[in-house]
C-alpha cells in the first residue's frame, strides 16, 4: 500500500513535468514559424479562456480587483482587468522566446518617448517638497570624475573601516563590469592612495 502512495505523486509530477516541457518547446517552435503579432494572441487568447472557464475564480478575482480598486465600478473594466490578470498567468513563457527571437530587432528600433518632457523638468529642478527626498538619495550616490569618485569611495571606506568595496556604475561607462573591478581594485590600494 505504501508503495502505491509514494507511486502516486512520482506519476502526476512526471505528468505536470511533461505537459510544461511540451508546452516550452511548442511555444519555442511557434516563435520560429509565427510573427511576434500573432504569437502575442495565442498567450491572450489563453487567458480570456482560463478566465472564463473557471466562474468561481473569475467572481474571486473580479471581488479582490473590486477590493483593491473601489474606484472602477464598471462591470466592463473590471472583467478588461480580470482578463488582463489571466492573460499575464501565460504571458511570460511566450514573452522569453519572443525577446529571445526578436529582442535585437526591438532595441535597435526602440524609441524613446517623453524625453523633451524629461529635459522640461531637469530645467524646472527639483520641487521643493521633493529635495530632502532628492538629498537622502543623492547622499548614498558617488557622483564625479573618476579622481572625486576614488576620494569619496576612499573616505566612505575609512569611514565604515573596510577594505574592500563594490562599486556599481550606473551610467556613462562602455563597459561598467571593467570600470568598476578597475576602479575598486585601485581605489583602495595604498599604491593608488600615493598617486
Amino acid at each position: 500500500m505504501e508503495e502505491g502512495v509514494q507511486e502516486k505523486p512520482k506519476l502526476l509530477f512526471r505528468l505536470l513535468e511533461g505537459a510544461f516541457m511540451a508546452q516550452f518547446h511548442v511555444i519555442k517552435a511557434l516563435s520560429y514559424i509565427l510573427p511576434p503579432s500573432v504569437l502575442c494572441l495565442i498567450p491572450k487568447a489563453m487567458g480570456i479562456a482560463f478566465f472564463y472557464a473557471r466562474p468561481g475564480m473569475r467572481r474571486r478575482l473580479l471581488q479582490r480587483i473590486t477590493e483593491a480598486m473601489p474606484e472602477i465600478s464598471d462591470p466592463r473594466e473590471l472583467g478588461r482587468l480580470g482578463r488582463e490578470v489571466c492573460v499575464g498567468v501565460f504571458m511570460p513563457l511566450f514573452d522569453i522566446f519572443i525577446l529571445a527571437r526578436h529582442g535585437d530587432r526591438y532595441m535597435r528600433e526602440l524609441r524613446l518617448e517623453g524625453m523633451d518632457l524629461l529635459e522640461e523638468a531637469e530645467a524646472r529642478g527639483v520641487v521643493a517638497a521633493h529635495q530632502p527626498l532628492a538629498d537622502e538619495m543623492a547622499s548614498r550616490w558617488v557622483v564625479g570624475d573618476p579622481q572625486q569618485a576614488a576620494a569619496r569611495v576612499r573616505e566612505l571606506a575609512a569611514t565604515f573601516d573596510v577594505d574592500e568595496v563594490m562599486v556599481s556604475p550606473v551610467a556613462g561607462y562602455v563597459s561598467p563590469g571593467r570600470v568598476a573591478s578597475s576602479l575598486s581594485a585601485r581605489v583602495l590600494s595604498p599604491a593608488a592612495s600615493s598617486r
